[in-house]
């Protein structure tokens, strides 16, 4: 399933109003037609997975089926070490 980064504005209720950039990116880049189901993703934690209905007008309506936490951190922590290098080598390091 496709992922999008959408307003939280544009999810009320059960229902999905996409217009602008993502709703041209579903439509003409994906290609992606009514019934088909992506995750929206509201930048707060939450993603919902949803059904596209209408197209109109470069506008999508869509509902959701489902709503759950999104799990964005790994539990495993990794901690790197960078040996001695040469100063000149170090900002290549660091980049």
């Amino acid at each position: 399933m496709q992922r999008f980064f959408v307003d939280p504005a544009s999810i009320k209720g059960g229902a999905v109003s996409l217009d602008g950039e993502i709703a041209h990116r579903i439509i003409n880049v994906m290609r992606l037609c009514a019934g088909d189901k992506v995750i929206l993703l509201d930048g707060g934690g939450h993603e919902y997975v949803t059904i596209l209905g209408e197209f109109t007008d470069g506008r999508i309506i869509g509902e959701i089926e489902s709503v759950s936490l999104s799990i964005t951190e790994p539990n495993t922590h990794i901690v790197l070490y960078q040996s001695m290098v040469k100063a000149d080598k170090f900002e290549w390091v660091l980049q």
